[in-house]
C-alpha cells in the first residue's frame, strides 16, 4: 500500500502551499536528502501539515510516525492519508513548546514522557516558522536529543530581528553536535554555510535576499 502518491487529501493547504509541499518533498527530496528513513525506524514528524512526509515514512517501512500537528483543519487530512496504517501511526493533536500560537500545547519533554519515547531514529520538524529553534530544540534538553535521537531534519527561519536569539540557539543547540565532530551538521544548500557560523556576517543582515529572512534547512546525524 502507497501512502504517498499525487491524490492525497490537501483540503487544509493553499495552492502555494501545496505547490510548495510537492516540491520540497517530491522532487527535492529535502527532508531525506541527507539520511533517509530506514525500515523499523521510530519517526517523530512536528508540524506535520497534511501528513505528506509521514505517508512518506509509512512507505520506507517506518514501523511507528508519531504525527504531530495542532491545526484542527490538517487532522482531517492526516486522518485520510494514513487510513489502514493502524497502530504504525499515532497522531498528537498538539503544538510542541511552551509559548506557541495554540491552546493545545505540550514542550518535547512532556511529549516523550506521555507517549514512553525513549529513542527516536528519524526526527523532522517544520513549524512554517521560528518556533522550531524557540519551543524545540531547547538548549536545556540537547543532550536528550544528543543520545536519543539518530537524526534529526528540521527547517530553521532566520530574521534580521531575531538574528541576536538565533546566534545563542546555535552556539548552545548546534554548538553540542558540532563539539562533538562539525561533520554531524549538513545543510541542504551548502552556501548558506558561508554565513550560518559567521557572527558578524549574520548580524550584519547581507545573507537577506529579502523581507521574509532566509529558510535553512539543516541535518544532524548522531550516527
Amino acid at each position: 500500500m502507497n501512502f504517498f502518491h499525487n491524490n492525497m487529501s490537501c483540503t487544509s493547504m493553499s495552492i502555494d502551499e501545496i505547490l510548495q509541499a510537492w516540491t520540497r518533498m517530491a522532487l527535492n527530496n529535502a527532508y531525506s536528502w541527507w539520511q533517509d528513513i530506514l525500515p523499523e525506524d521510530i519517526v517523530v514528524d512536528i508540524g506535520s501539515g497534511a501528513g505528506w512526509f509521514a505517508c512518506q515514512a509509512l512507505d520506507r517501512g517506518a514501523d511507528k510516525v508519531y504525527i504531530i500537528e495542532p491545526n484542527p483543519a490538517a487532522l482531517y487530512d492526516i486522518e485520510k492519508n494514513t487510513e489502514g496504517a493502524g497502530d504504525r501511526v499515532v497522531i498528537v493533536p498538539y503544538a510542541i513548546g511552551s509559548n506557541t500560537c495554540f491552546e493545545n500545547q505540550m514542550t518535547w519533554m512532556d511529549f516523550v514522557k506521555d507517549y514512553g519515547i525513549d529513542r527516536v531514529d528519524y526526527l523532522k520538524a517544520h513549524t512554517g516558522n521560528d518556533d522550531t529553534t524557540k519551543e524545540i530544540f531547547l538548549h536545556q534538553d540537547v543532550e536528550w536529543f544528543r543520545w536519543n535521537v539518530r537524526h534529526l531534519t528540521f527547517i530553521a527561519y532566520l530574521k534580521l530581528e531575531n538574528i541576536e536569539q538565533f546566534i545563542r540557539w546555535r552556539h548552545t543547540f548546534l554548538g553540542r553536535f558540532s563539539m562533538d565532530n562539525i561533520d554531524k551538521i549538513h545543510l541542504y544548500d551548502g552556501s548558506q554555510g558561508g554565513y550560518l557560523w559567521d557572527d558578524r556576517r549574520l548580524r550584519s543582515g547581507k545573507w537577506n535576499n529579502s523581507n521574509q529572512g532566509d529558510v535553512v534547512t539543516i541535518y544532524i546525524t548522531n550516527w
